[in-house]
């Protein structure tokens, strides 16, 4: 016999997964955010790659996007919240 003990299941909403996508124009090639159907959001550039080869962060980035950036360093800030 098998004995375990009950926990009631607590529903949680599960995060959605942030998406990403490289979008190439004349500028270079920036990644995105966009929605489950690959639409880009309002102000959803992160970063750019130029084609002299330089990597600059965008300004102005949607806050509702969820990425800590910020103002002065210009740095992506990653946080791990487990």
């Amino acid at each position: 016999m098998k004995l375990e003990v009950y926990e009631p299941k607590v529903k949680t909403k599960e995060e959605e997964p942030t998406r990403l996508q490289l979008h190439q124009t004349d500028q270079g090639i920036f990644v995105r955010v966009v929605d489950e159907n690959g639409n880009p959001f309002y102000c959803s550039n992160l970063i750019l790659f130029e084609p002299d080869g330089t990597i600059a962060r965008v300004g102005g980035v949607n806050e509702t996007l969820g990425f800590q950036l910020e103002k002065y360093s210009k740095k992506v800030v990653i946080e791990d919240n487990n």
